[in-house]
């Protein structure tokens, strides 16, 4: 199933959710969606639920805590001059910013997702100790 999402019930969504581009062939501006915004799509699917609203906010942001605790950064920023790369979290004021979010994600429960990050981080547990012992051969 595609992943489907719907900005219109988020409070000034057209300068949230939206960033100008270039311009198209008749000089008409172009627009792209905002990188939080495409992540925050995207987290909801990876955190089991349909978008952003009052009621699942303060859910909604213990879930992508969890997540970028166990599973790092969701973001990266490139310095235009340096190109140096710089990992960061994305922040509950994100989230708040774009409350009203709809995406067609099933709901997942609390347990549910407490069991997915238990198995996220048993794996990269893991991972750490395979490593450790093939640098010790």
């Amino acid at each position: 199933m595609a992943l489907q999402w719907d900005f219109t019930k988020i409070e000034n969504h057209q300068e949230v959710c939206h960033r100008e581009s270039s311009k198209d062939s008749d000089g008409e501006q172009l627009y792209t969606m905002d990188p939080i915004t495409e992540a925050l799509l995207w987290i909801c699917v990876s955190v089991g639920m349909d978008g952003i609203h009052e009621k699942n906010y303060d859910e909604f942001c213990y879930r992508l805590y969890m997540l970028q605790l166990v599973g790092g950064p969701y973001m990266t920023s490139t310095d235009t001059k340096s190109g140096e790369t710089t990992a960061f979290c994305i922040e509950d004021d994100d989230v708040k910013e774009h409350m009203g979010l709809i995406v067609n994600v099933s709901r997942e429960t609390t347990t549910w997702f407490n069991k997915k990050m238990r198995s996220m981080s048993d794996e990269q547990r893991k991972r750490k100790l395979r490593k450790k012992e093939k640098e010790a051969e």
